[in-house]
Order: C-alpha cells, then structure tokens, then sequence
C-alpha cells in the first residue's frame, strides 16, 4: 500500500500516512493510519484486505501525530530487527 491510499474499514474512512512492508519468508506490514472519522492516528501491524474488508493485527491509537511517528519508528525498527533474526534463524 502506498501512502495516501484512502480506503474503508466498516465505518472508518482511513488513509495511509506511512506504510513499511517485509519480504521473504515471513513478510509482514507496518502502517499509520489516519482515521478521517475522528482523527485519531492508528498505528497497525499485519493491514491486510480479506473477504470482509481489510483487517489488521493490532492497533495503537494516537490524538497526536508526532507521538504516533514516534511509534511508528520504533515499531518499524523492531520489526526489521525481528525479520532479520527470523532470516538468520532459518539461514
């Protein structure tokens, strides 16, 4: 997904602000979102579009963006250090 996409989550309208995506074997996703309905910054793991709409693993919510970037960051940091220990783990 590429920021600035707008898409609908039930009720929500949302757009991607940042969106950071692994590869290989156990690829996942990180994005933060804007949700337009009450402007909350929603930082998610595994966004992912199914039979129902799209979905997500978990979500932090934030009222405030730099805060919400901060997370971001340290969660993007996280889980390119998981992703490398899971390569060299399965190397």
């Amino acid at each position: 997904m590429k920021p600035g996409t707008k898409f609908k989550n039930g009720s929500m309208e949302l757009t991607v602000i940042c969106f950071t995506r692994t590869e290989g074997e156990h690829h996942t996703n990180l994005a933060l979102l804007l949700s337009h309905d009450d402007g909350l910054f929603i930082t998610v793991k595994h966004l992912g579009h199914g039979n129902t709409g799209y979905s997500w693993d978990w979500g932090h919510y934030f009222t405030d963006l730099r805060k919400a970037l901060d997370d971001y960051d340290k969660r993007q940091k996280e889980l390119h250090l998981t992703t490398a220990f899971l390569f060299l783990k399965t190397a």
